[in-house]
């Protein structure tokens, strides 16, 4: 016979806390990271939980803490080591993109500013479509609370000429407060002003298009609030190959402005390493949007669908379209739904390193609901929601710049007036 006796052991405290090794790091950065203070009881969990947190900052190479006796038998003395490394970032690449042709972009970045934990970044990015500027600002521990909180200015320059007949400029401000409800749960409040513009209208577009163009003089402004919450367990924030992902948000627009409406989105994923090797992943994605106070959503304010999403059809290929238009012009609707079955594998014999893995995927979806006077059209169509759906193969290359793909699907189900494009080229989005 076995008997197991157990008793509790004495109760530590914590003496004092030493930080050492950190030239650039204020202390208080890393103090607040250890949820510990002189005097709080010791347990070995909730030092090694604080040696993860700081080093999730990405301020680190490597965090030690050590314990030693205290002035008295039931003192712990805790000394904190780290190794800094260099948190400035400056990355910029050329590619290719089927979407948007030749692409260029500059990204500087430094995530722990003056030593005080705060993300500063600027990036400026283009296309034969695209001209974009982003700059963003984050304090993560505002006014000494555990809340995240940072702005984001931002420009975007859009031609949807062979998609729509037009382009898109829109410039605004965003303001968000950020909240950690645990280790996988977080939540985001924020608020947006931004100027839209339509312009460059062609003057074979469609009658939806010229009538979006003419309200307001072709720009209006947004004024909203929104919020996001999250679940997120992904191994990896580029190429997971376990855990999931979940995602919803809703903006009210309306708080000021030109515009109303109320938009809701849902973003699932989910990841399950199903041998050495081969990941098996899944993704849903959907969302509605609809005017309120008796004002219909706006052309430029509606979902578009198709290009990374559903493969094999091109940007905005699916859903509600003015058959009459010369161009055959999208018209984008008022509620989507999207999903994705992929199985990514290693390549034979092809080394580790290099980190290209092939794909094998299908995709469905389908995009509905245009506005109020673009069904009033007689040459528009896919007013009704219909199913596509496509089945492809792909190379998934992880490259310095990010990871990047190529598709080649087939559609297998699809409408006489979508438009399809088996091949194409972009960053990796899933």
């Amino acid at each position: 016979g076995v008997t197991f006796r157990i008793e509790d052991g004495p109760h530590l405290f914590i003496e004092r806390i030493e930080v050492s090794g950190n030239s650039k790091t204020k202390d208080h950065v890393i103090r607040r990271e250890l949820r510990m203070e002189e005097g709080d009881p010791f347990t070995p969990v909730r030092v090694e939980a604080a040696r993860r947190r700081l080093m999730q900052l990405g301020f680190f190479t490597s965090v030690e803490i050590k314990t030693a006796r205290g002035s008295e038998a039931d003192k712990i003395a805790l000394s904190v080591l780290v190794a800094e490394q260099d948190t400035r970032d400056l990355s910029f690449g050329v590619g290719y993109s089927s979407n948007e042709g030749v692409i260029g972009d500059i990204s500087v970045s430094e995530s722990n500013l003056f030593g005080n934990g705060q993300m500063i970044r600027l990036k400026l990015a283009a296309s034969q479509t695209r001209q974009q500027a982003e700059f963003g600002f984050t304090e993560p521990h505002f006014l000494g609370s555990d809340v995240a909180a940072g702005f984001d200015l931002f420009y975007k320059d859009t031609d949807y000429t062979k998609q729509s007949s037009y382009q898109i400029e829109r410039a605004g401000v965003v303001t968000r407060l950020g909240f950690a409800l645990d280790d996988n749960w977080s939540s985001t409040v924020r608020y947006s002003f931004v100027r839209n513009r339509i312009y460059d209208v062609g003057e074979t577009a469609s009658a939806a298009v010229k009538e979006a163009a003419s309200a307001d003089g072709g720009t209006y402004y947004t004024s909203s609030v929104g919020y996001s919450v999250a679940y997120d367990t992904r191994n990896s924030k580029k190429l997971p190959t376990s855990g999931s992902y979940l995602s919803t948000s809703q903006d009210l627009a309306g708080v000021g402005g030109d515009t109303r409406y109320l938009r809701s989105t849902v973003d699932g994923r989910y990841y399950y390493p199903a041998s050495e090797g081969v990941t098996l992943a899944a993704r849903f994605t959907g969302g509605t949007i609809g005017g309120w106070g008796g004002q219909d959503v706006r052309l430029i304010d509606l979902f578009q669908l198709g290009g990374e999403t559903v493969r094999g059809f091109a940007p905005s290929g699916i859903g509600p379209r003015d058959t009459a238009s010369a161009n055959s012009d999208a018209l984008g609707g008022r509620h989507y739904v999207a999903t994705t079955a992929e199985a990514r594998f290693s390549l034979p014999f092809v080394p580790d390193e290099l980190g290209l893995r092939g794909a094998t995927f299908v995709d469905a979806g389908s995009l509905w609901g245009p506005t109020t006077f673009a069904s009033s059209l007689p040459g528009t169509a896919g007013g009704a929601p219909a199913l596509r759906a496509s089945a492809g193969v792909g190379l998934v290359w992880d490259s310095p710049v990010g990871p990047l793909r190529a598709d080649y699907a087939v559609p297998l189900v699809k409408e006489a007036f979508d438009k399809t494009q088996p091949l194409s080229f972009g960053l990796a989005s899933f």
